[in-house]
């Protein structure tokens, strides 16, 4: 298709392993905010499957390496901002960007 033609004109090669974790992390995170909707079809339920559809999917793609070094680096300034709301997640970040 599409990237086959992207390949062999220009040599743009997609990058298959960040956008196959991306899926990976997606489909998991939709899963487990899908299970919660099927406890309650409350408003509050909704709203609590949003976040934990965030907060999965965002650590997830830090777990399985979708991130680059420099948007870590940008992550973890946004996050110094307000250093008490995450407490054990911080140092954790600068750990994996220094793994990268």
């Amino acid at each position: 298709g599409y990237s086959v033609y992207c390949y062999r004109m220009i040599g743009f090669r997609p990058p298959w392993r960040s956008m196959l974790s991306l899926l990976l992390a997606a489909c998991f995170s939709g899963g487990l905010a899908w299970l919660l909707l099927q406890v309650s079809d409350a408003n509050w339920m909704h709203w609590l499957g949003g976040v934990v559809y965030v907060l999965v999917f965002w650590c997830l793609t830090v777990m399985l390496n979708t991130w680059s070094p420099k948007d870590l680096s940008l992550l973890i300034l946004l996050m110094q901002r307000k250093p008490n709301l995450f407490p054990k997640v911080l140092p954790w970040l600068i750990k994996r960007r220094e793994l990268l």
